[in-house]
């Protein structure tokens, strides 16, 4: 038989053009298949930083969530239709619902809580909602990440809204200021339960996702894009999982804060406004809890050091109302607990919420404003809080 080369026939072009698709795909799909194959998985000791294989570095994923929070969370001012002893007003940092700080205060004092984030309910809006008004809360907290302290857009933005507070008078009726003791929590605090295999769909998923960073990063000659930094550390057992003295860390979230001595009087007099207009109403007291960025509270254990203004201690005298969350933050980093920031992320995890909160409970409880019931639970590495009772 005269084969069709030799009869000189050629291979059709539909032919050509699928063995050639084939030579060009078939590399990549290789490629991606051991990429795949090897990327990190979402539990365990395993970090994954934005998509990269970067199994040897970083912390631990949030471990622990409530059953139930406890506190309600609301979206608008209309929802605030009822007393709460604590209101509490902030951010992403207090949007948590599995292990926030107003979770733990939800669960481990007498509060009733109440949770605004006024990045959707402007900071006037509920102070100056009927409510708050005539039923006024013992406890007003106002959270803010560092990044809103620093950024001029948002914070002015804090400062127009509290311009428009409506001034204070003395409350039309007294609240409510005996302690109900609710007893221990109800809800316990679980281990977050995470799916055990990574599914094709989240692999494939993943392994674009790190394709795409990687090919941006080789055409840009290298260029990190904000994205991961290697960073050093001069403390080894204050990270969970480290390499030979570096860890990478997710490049949007370190970054240096720059010293500008007028932001820093700017906040003082923002918090110390906040404080005074409010407390005009003879019942309520006012706390102000600003979290550091994740570089800025592990400044003191790695070898860049930037400057946050959260260091500086004039910025946490009774005039202003500000509780110092970075130090609480700090030590439980130097007691080399895990989960005190999130991996990939630049929130705290239930470690770094459950140091919040010990420090916001201890001032409530001193001020005679809310009373702790049950201690938070201590894990493995953890070391367990001192009674305030």
């Amino acid at each position: 038989m005269t084969s069709r080369h030799a009869a000189g026939q050629h291979p059709s072009a539909a032919t050509c053009f699928f063995v050639a698709l084939a030579a060009i795909t078939l590399p990549f799909a290789g490629l991606y298949a051991y990429i795949s194959s090897n990327i990190e998985a979402f539990d365990g000791t395993l970090t994954r930083i934005g998509g990269f294989l970067e199994k040897d570095y970083g912390w631990n994923g949030s471990q622990y969530k409530f059953a139930s929070a406890r506190c309600r969370y609301a979206r608008e001012a209309a929802e605030y239709d009822t007393y709460y002893d604590v209101v509490v007003i902030g951010d992403s940092f207090s949007q948590n619902q599995d292990n926030g700080f107003p979770a733990f205060l939800a669960n481990h004092s007498n509060a009733s809580v109440i949770v605004f984030d006024f990045r959707y309910t402007s900071l006037n809006k509920i102070l100056n909602s009927e409510i708050f008004r005539k039923s006024p809360p013992k406890a007003l907290v106002f959270e803010a990440d560092e990044t809103v302290l620093t950024d001029g857009q948002k914070f002015s933005s804090l400062e127009q809204a509290l311009q428009q507070v409506e001034p204070f008078d003395k409350a039309e009726s007294d609240a409510t200021r005996e302690l109900t003791h609710w007893g221990p929590s109800s809800s316990p605090m679980l281990p977050l339960v995470r799916e055990a295999r990574v599914s094709l769909l989240d692999r494939l998923d993943m392994t674009s996702d790190y394709v795409f960073k990687m090919m941006v990063r080789s055409l840009l000659s290298g260029g990190e894009l904000d994205r991961v930094v290697d960073v050093g550390i001069v403390c080894d057992h204050c990270f969970s999982n480290s390499l030979h003295g570096h860890y990478l860390d997710w490049g949007a979230t370190f970054r240096p804060i720059l010293n500008e001595a007028e932001r820093l009087d700017s906040v003082k007099k923002f918090s110390g406004t906040l404080k005074r207009t409010v407390e005009d109403n003879k019942q309520t007291t006012v706390f102000l809890l600003f979290f550091p960025m994740k570089s800025a509270a592990y400044g003191p254990f790695i070898e860049d050091k930037f400057y946050t203004l959260l260091d500086d201690q004039s910025l946490y005298v009774p005039a202003t109302g500000v509780i110092d969350v970075i130090s609480a933050l700090r030590q439980a980093v130097r007691l080399g607990k895990t989960d005190v920031y999130m991996p990939n992320d630049h929130h705290t995890g239930y470690v770094g919420n459950q140091a919040a909160y010990s420090a916001l409970i201890n001032h409530l409880h001193s001020s005679g404003l809310v009373e702790e019931v049950s201690n938070p639970p201590s894990f493995a590495r953890d070391t367990p809080l001192a009674s305030r009772r």
